[in-house]
């Protein structure tokens, strides 16, 4: 399954993977308070979400890594 949520990340332009970052830390932050308010039944939503912003953060930096050796060269 990580590898296909990682290949339909790869599909994603620059603007719509940042979206997608802000909208997994929003998730994120409505987790917590859920969590705080005894209000959150699926406690595994955390590693899920947390995987899934590695996963984002990762894609972003390589692509930034690219765009830097393309700029210098």
């Amino acid at each position: 399954m990580a590898k296909k949520a990682w290949k339909n990340l790869q599909e994603l332009s620059d603007q719509e993977l940042s979206k997608k970052i802000e909208e997994v830390h929003l998730a994120l932050f409505e987790a917590r308070i859920q969590k705080s308010t005894l209000q959150l039944t699926d406690t595994a939503i955390f590693w899920r979400l947390r995987k899934s912003l590695a996963r984002m953060r990762t894609l972003e930096g390589m692509r930034r890594g690219s765009e830097r050796k393309v700029s210098v060269g």
